[in-house]
């Protein structure tokens, strides 16, 4: 600041110290909470100067200067306050930066230039690599270790939009974090479901998101407003399995809203997985 007042430069480190801190103290009471994660892109398209500027896309698509952040914000059992608790912000362009795809290639021994996989070598063995899977899991384990130092006995339920839909992700959260999740799943995760393939005569798997739940419920709403707009009488369709992923058995849920005149609200039902889904659900 201007007056000098301002002893030290904040960083995404300090802030994300302090935001988790804050709703500990806050929160840490409560039995149950639910963890809501999601990306972010900070766009600076007349930026040029900035340290470990990266690329990140605006709502129309084109590829501009920029940041990205993951953000996490807490709602509480009785669903009635959302707190904001954790920030985390990195670049495409940071040296430590390695993207899935040449992650991939390394593994499988694909990189054939020697000094770029020493390279990564060296990242991963000093744990400085940065992508968005290993900031999410970082950023997720902070948050979960510090509310169990604090309350030991909490429940915590991680919920999250399509780009966390992987077994990795779904076995790292039941098995390191021992926490509960909510994915919604992706229009190419496969269910357990199978059908001839009638020109081929190979056995090809159903899309989850197609495939048939064993069961289901359906609730009447009196009214529901959505963007603005009341639907009178509407229903909605809840259908609930199971699905085995990687040796594991997950929940899928399918939730379809209906018009009162019988047609669907969405052109598609949301499906999620609890610790994997086709709308909600939970192992």
């Amino acid at each position: 600041m201007i007056d000098n007042s301002l002893k030290s430069v904040l960083d995404d480190e300090k802030i994300s110290n302090a935001l988790i801190k804050n709703s500990v103290e806050k929160l840490c009471n409560n039995s149950r909470l639910y963890i809501f994660s999601d990306h972010c892109d900070i766009r600076k398209p007349h930026a040029s100067k900035q340290e470990n500027q990266g690329k990140v896309r605006t709502l129309d698509g084109k590829i501009v200067n920029g940041y990205t952040t993951l953000n996490s914000v807490i709602l509480d059992e009785r669903k009635k306050n959302l707190t904001l608790s954790n920030i985390s912000v990195f670049s495409n362009k940071d040296d430590d930066f390695i993207c899935k795809k040449e992650l991939e290639d390394y593994h499988k021994d694909n990189i054939k230039n020697p000094i770029r996989k020493a390279e990564i070598a060296e990242k991963i063995e000093d744990e400085s690599l940065i992508n968005m899977g290993v900031i999410l899991k970082k950023h997720l384990k902070k948050q979960s270790e510090a509310f169990k130092q604090a309350s030991p006995d909490i429940s915590l339920c991680h919920v999250h939009d399509r780009a966390a839909d992987s077994i990795e992700y779904l076995e790292f959260v039941k098995d390191e974090l021992g926490d509960d999740a909510v994915v919604r799943v992706k229009k190419s995760r496969n269910s357990n479901q199978a059908k001839i393939n009638p020109d081929t005569g190979r056995k090809v798997h159903i899309k989850l998101i197609n495939s048939t739940f064993a069961n289901q419920k359906v609730y009447l709403i009196n009214k529901l407003t959505l963007k603005g707009k009341c639907y009178q009488n509407a229903k909605c369709l809840i259908e609930w399995d199971k699905i085995n992923l990687n040796g594991h058995d997950y929940t899928t849920i399918r939730a379809t809203l209906y018009k009162r005149d019988g047609s669907k609200l969405y052109k598609e039902a949301v499906v999620k997985e609890r610790l994997h889904v086709t709308f909600f659900f939970k192992v």
